[in-house]
């Protein structure tokens, strides 16, 4: 149900390892100009209890269902960190 995965959201904590912002230009024939798509590309961390997302996680990744998937972009996959990173005990 919606409402206990908004309570279960408070808990997790996303942490950033490395992003890039991406800008590119994609043109549109039928408006005749071009429009810009941005996005993000990298590795982020997310520390909780991840376990009620874990299906939406397993949609996301198989059908790509982020942002601009129409240009075929909306890719992510989630991947279990064995250790934690380096710096961090």
């Amino acid at each position: 149900d919606q409402s206990s995965l908004f309570a279960a959201a408070d808990s997790v904590k996303l942490g950033v390892r490395d992003y890039r912002i991406i800008s590119r230009q994609r043109f549109s024939k039928r408006q005749g100009q071009s429009h810009p798509l941005t996005g993000i590309s990298g590795s982020f961390e997310v520390d909780g209890d991840l376990e009620p997302f874990g299906p939406l996680f397993r949609l996301g990744e198989l059908f790509h269902i982020g942002k601009s998937i129409a240009f075929g972009l909306g890719q992510f996959e989630v991947e279990a960190l064995s250790d934690p990173p380096q710096g961090e005990p």
